[in-house]
């Protein structure tokens, strides 16, 4: 039994509260994912609205800064403007709610900061 939990111990995000969490050693094939807490979560822990983004580093640790930069804002794009813990799907129409028209604009936006 002991061996069971020490897998699941190295197996388990590393994490850090200024920075994303980092999950090693996963069969994922993302480079990254986002994670709201739910309203049930909310109520039941009596806590604020919040996100985590996670960073699979065997994915995400060899890309380049610009491609970092854009997988984080594609992350954060998910997250609705009235930050309710919930989470924007990928909606492929057009329009107002156009999930890739919302990426690129933050791409945009942060391509502009430089």
């Amino acid at each position: 039994m002991a061996a069971s939990s020490e897998r699941g111990q190295e197996n388990r995000p590393e994490t850090h509260p200024d920075h994303p969490a980092r999950h090693i050693r996963t069969a994922a094939t993302r480079d990254a994912r986002i994670w709201g807490m739910s309203k049930i979560w909310q109520l039941a822990l009596e806590e604020e609205p919040a996100y985590v983004i996670e960073v699979l580093s065997e994915k995400f640790d060899g890309l380049s800064n610009g491609q970092k930069e854009n997988i984080l804002l594609h992350e954060i794009a998910h997250i609705p403007k009235n930050f309710s813990g919930s989470l924007l799907p990928h909606v492929k129409k057009r329009g107002k709610r156009n999930f890739d028209d919302r990426v690129r604009q933050l791409v945009r936006q942060n391509n502009k900061r430089k």
